[in-house]
């Protein structure tokens, strides 16, 4: 679907990152963030409004490593990979 675009920066990441998704329709999802063996780390509750959405993820607590987001609702968003580091 080419309406269903998002990214996550800066990476690597070490305190917050942004999340930007572009949709074509107003929707509520659940990110889902989990480690490089697949073990979910944390989930955030969102309202993805129709156009662009920016989202402040606050990741300070994670461990350094590799880790993908993804949303729980859609398979329009590819999951994404990021580096947190300290």
């Amino acid at each position: 679907n080419p309406g269903a675009l998002w990214s996550i920066h800066p990476v690597p990441v070490s305190v917050k990152a942004t999340v930007t998704v572009t949709a074509t329709e107003t929707s509520h999802d659940v990110f889902v963030i989990t480690d490089i063996n697949g073990r979910v780390v944390t989930t955030q509750q969102v309202e993805i409004k129709a156009g662009t959405s920016i989202f402040e993820l606050d990741l300070h607590r994670l461990s350094e490593g590799t880790y993908f987001i993804r949303m729980n609702q859609s398979d329009k968003y590819s999951p994404l990979k990021f580096i947190k580091v300290d």
